[in-house]
């Protein structure tokens, strides 16, 4: 590579890097963690409590409502930690400076298209082998998409509230903390490689899914190189987005026994 081309190249590489530090990245995890514990705990004692009712809208949009705050509580760590360590810049807010430490910047669109076509039939692919793994051996391993088509089978009004969430917010949030703070910051005290395995089996973890484990890491892998790859954290969002709904399109047409499971 041309030394013109090489020290621009080193340059935007360096614009990427998130101007917060491993400390950063904790107070954020510890912040997120305690806001998500609570909203979990109001979501576990509302579900609990309505249990006997089911198809009934009103449960269904709050269910909605309560999911979506769970997932919410992701953005509010990674949007502190940007606002404390970002200041604003020439002709910038400082919003907007906030926002692209947090990967929120342009990308070439036909490059990323191409991408996340790729990555989401390798998704595919892994998830088609992990089941075949599952089925072949006969292990007693049950996946959160079949629990949650389990309590599709029960409530199914709930269910498709769930989904909703998971397909609208869930992306958008968890991208931001994963691949946005996590990522970010641990991309300043080691290689893109360590950090991208890192944050995958955080990411995997954080479902706390032991079925789905192995899937969703390769998921985080994914998106982690997607992320360090295009420089920005829309793309990844856009696969996290499309993986979801596919899921839950394959759930709400078993519930309504389109196909057959």
């Amino acid at each position: 590579m041309p030394p013109q081309k090489e020290a621009s190249a080193i340059r935007q590489e360096e614009r990427d890097i998130a101007p917060w530090t491993l400390n950063d990245v904790m107070l954020g995890v510890v912040l997120t963690a305690i806001l998500w514990l609570v909203s979990a705990v109001i979501y576990s004692s509302y579900t609990a409590s309505t249990a006997s009712i089911t198809n009934n809208p009103l449960k269904a949009f709050l269910i909605l409502v309560l999911a979506t705050l769970v997932e919410g509580v992701f953005i509010a760590g990674p949007l502190l930690i940007a606002w404390r360590t970002t200041r604003p810049a020439e002709g910038k807010s400082h919003w907007r400076v906030a926002l692209e430490g947090l990967g929120f910047r342009r990308f070439h669109v036909w490059h990323a298209c191409v991408a996340i076509i790729g990555f989401f039939f390798l998704i595919y692919l892994a998830n088609f082998v992990y089941q075949a793994v599952i089925t072949t051996f006969h292990l007693p391993i049950q996946t959160n998409d079949q629990y949650i088509f389990e309590k599709g089978r029960i409530d199914p009004l709930t269910t498709y509230a769930t989904l909703a969430a998971g397909v609208l917010v869930a992306p958008i949030c968890e991208e931001i903390f994963f691949r946005g703070l996590l990522l970010g910051g641990l991309r300043r005290s080691m290689s893109n490689g360590w950090a991208i395995i890192i944050s995958a089996v955080v990411f995997a973890l954080a479902h706390f899914d032991p079925g789905s484990f192995v899937v969703l890491l390769v998921i985080g892998l994914i998106l982690g190189y997607l992320r360090c790859r295009m420089r920005s954290i829309w793309p990844g969002i856009l696969l996290h987005t499309l993986n979801n709904a596919y899921s839950s399109l394959l759930i709400v047409l078993a519930l309504t026994h389109v196909i057959n499971v």
